[in-house]
């Protein structure tokens, strides 16, 4: 949670679009990802079993396991079918992890692109953009690029209109910001509608729970801008910060910044509040900002 504030100033380089590494590899010592390289359909389903039931019966590990190689092997072996169910479910499970969640996300994009389900790819790939932390940035908007030029076979220049708009969008100054992106035309992010349907049993399920508390509240938030939900994501996200115990504050902090970046669908108001924010030398000791609240 430390590398939170390590992601003041994202640079506008993140626009360039380049190839997507994988973000996670195999685990040789798996027997999961040995079941599912094994190609034997028998194994491979017993896998996927387990795994299902690791995230039904919250097993501590089963995240890892996830990320760490049994998804990628899932991908490889063109299981993109079970790679959506698992990231989906791992997602609602892990959801109060912003990091583990991105991962996961990542998978459920590339699985959606691979089964050529190109439109909902690009509707994962924007909830991803709205949820990841400001330091995973530069990483997610590679993909998004790659993943819109690929849903819109038609246009064959709209990724780096896409990559200008999200140049506009990361100037900090809010009259410079609107005279660049007025410019530009219309958002290509903002015709791209998401399926909240994924998420909102597990969403609803958190908001009947009565220890509204702030892990809760931040797990509601993820879910929320996963699903588009953002005007309800800031309320939950205020409230995770109005409830963040001193050592996660800087998280906390994070989640306000999200909000900005998913309204705006670009970076430069969310980096002008988290250098608002910056804690004093003495503050960043404890954990503090110096205090706030996500500008409207």
């Amino acid at each position: 949670m430390n590398r939170v504030l390590s992601f003041f100033v994202v640079l506008v380089a993140i626009v360039v679009c380049a190839p997507v590494s994988a973000v996670g590899q195999a685990a040789d010592d798996d027997p999961i990802v040995s079941s599912i390289r094994s190609k034997d359909l028998t194994r491979i389903s017993e896998a996927v079993g387990e795994l299902k039931s690791g995230l039904g019966s919250a097993s501590p590990d089963v995240i890892a396991r996830l990320n760490g190689g049994a998804i990628a092997a899932l991908l490889d072996a063109g299981r993109y079918d079970d790679v959506c169910e698992l990231t989906v479910s791992g997602s609602i499970f892990a959801a109060r992890d912003t990091w583990s969640l991105e991962q996961l996300q990542r998978w459920r994009v590339r699985a959606l692109a691979a089964a050529g389900q190109q439109k909902a790819a690009l509707a994962a790939a924007k909830g991803l953009f709205m949820v990841a932390g400001m330091g995973s940035v530069p990483h997610d908007l590679d993909l998004l690029c790659r993943i819109t030029r690929q849903a819109h076979p038609e246009d064959p220049t709209i990724h780096h209109r896409l990559r200008l708009q999200m140049l506009a969008a990361a100037q900090e100054h809010p009259a410079v910001r609107k005279a660049a992106l007025t410019k530009l035309g219309e958002s290509i992010l903002a015709g791209v509608v998401i399926d909240p349907e994924p998420y909102r049993a597990a969403i609803a399920n958190l908001q009947r729970r009565a220890d509204q508390n702030y892990d809760t509240l931040y797990a509601t938030g993820n879910l929320l801008l996963l699903s588009g939900r953002v005007k309800e994501a800031r309320a939950a996200f205020q409230k995770a910060y109005d409830a963040a115990p001193p050592g996660e504050m800087n998280y906390a902090s994070e989640g306000l910044a999200k909000v900005l970046k998913a309204e705006d669908l670009g970076i430069g108001r969310a980096n002008a509040f988290v250098k608002s924010i910056r804690p004093t030398p003495k503050a960043a000791q404890a954990g503090t900002p110096t205090g706030a609240a996500a500008g409207g």
